[in-house]
């Protein structure tokens, strides 16, 4: 299994979504209690639950991996999902960094890739294209600091200011099953 991380717009749903085009990749599907953006249908990249209901999921120990970093809003994986998926031999799943690293913990046998811009301008101009907001922008960017730091602890790191870039630098590794 491989665990992509990274700031937001960064490319990480175009190149899971690529390796599942290219490579017959499975992925786990995210919970996640934010809304939905136009673009998105329940059940495709995140399954989109109550807040209430991820909260409890939370409360409970060892129900699965969760974070909290857009605001209040919750993200995370079931932890019956992630053990389903650690014996198939091409999954690909993205995730915040704190996620992807208690999965780590727990699963050894695990690759963490974090893709990063490699100009910060990139990231601006994208985040800018997204979000209109720019208190969503200035919190995004704050929690690309968080991800970041956490970043030395991934088995692999990449920069890129082309999204599409990550799919052929996984191959030059040769970190994908084929």
């Amino acid at each position: 299994m491989i665990v992509v991380s990274g700031p937001s717009c960064v490319g990480k749903s175009i190149t899971v979504a690529r390796l599942v085009q290219l490579y017959n990749y499975e992925t786990v599907k995210a919970l996640t209690s934010r809304r939905k953006r136009r673009n998105e249908a329940d059940g495709q990249e995140y399954s989109f639950v109550n807040y209430s209901m991820l909260k409890e999921l939370m409360a409970k120990d060892n129900t699965g991996f969760w974070d909290v970093p857009v605001k209040r809003e919750i993200y995370g994986y079931l932890r019956t999902d992630i053990e389903s998926a650690i014996g198939k031999e091409k999954v690909i799943i993205q995730s915040t960094s704190t996620i992807a690293i208690h999965i780590k913990k727990c699963f050894h046998n695990i690759t963490l890739v974090f893709f990063d811009f490699q100009t910060e301008r990139e990231q601006i101009r994208r985040m800018k294209k997204r979000f209109r907001d720019e208190a969503e922008i200035h919190y995004r960017l704050s929690h690309a600091f968080l991800e970041r730091q956490n970043s030395a602890l991934f088995d692999h790191v990449f920069f890129s200011d082309r999204p599409r870039d990550f799919v052929s630098l996984l191959e030059k590794q040769e970190i994908l099953s084929y």
